[in-house]
């Protein structure tokens, strides 16, 4: 079931669905504590920004709605490639409106060089990595837990997100 949501600047808020099918992939968070930082730092000014009108942050927002759409639909099709695509989409999306804090893309950057698709998982601190088989999952969590990450194993295919 979907709970009814309510509408803000004409999009849906607060509208959830409950996955009922299993995230395609091997999904795990990498955790880099010296990264954290509270979330209104990150988004006071890109809120500014917003209600002031800047056409670059509308179109960001619109744009992270269409990868949500995509995410979604990966999801259902179990198509852990074009799930991967969205994420990666998201974050550069982010990068293109925020200034982030080297550490944060460097984790990305990391995971992204095993071959494996990366985001953030919240407002610093933590990047959700997706690798499409085992190994490239493996290959990923190696190389952040050079640069000095904890590996948090989510998901793996065939079972449904805790």
């Amino acid at each position: 079931a979907r709970p009814v949501g309510k509408t803000v600047a004409g999009l849906a808020a607060g509208t959830y669905e409950q996955l009922t099918t299993p995230i395609p992939g091997w999904l795990s968070v990498a955790v880099r504590a010296s990264e954290s930082e509270p979330s209104q730092t990150v988004h006071r000014s890109l809120r500014e920004r917003h209600d002031s009108g800047d056409p670059l942050v509308s179109a960001a927002m619109a744009a992270l709605g269409s990868a949500a759409a995509d995410a979604a639909t990966a999801i259902a099709d179990g198509d852990a490639s074009r799930l991967g695509r969205a994420m990666d989409t998201t974050f550069d999306i982010r990068n293109s409106i925020m200034d982030l804090r080297p550490g944060q893309v460097e984790m990305v950057r990391v995971a992204r060089s095993a071959g494996a698709f990366a985001n953030f998982a919240g407002s610093g601190g933590a990047v959700s990595v997706l690798g499409t088989d085992e190994a490239t999952s493996a290959a990923a969590a190696a190389r952040l837990r050079a640069i000095g990450c904890e590996i948090i194993e989510v998901h793996r295919p065939g079972s449904l997100c805790p």
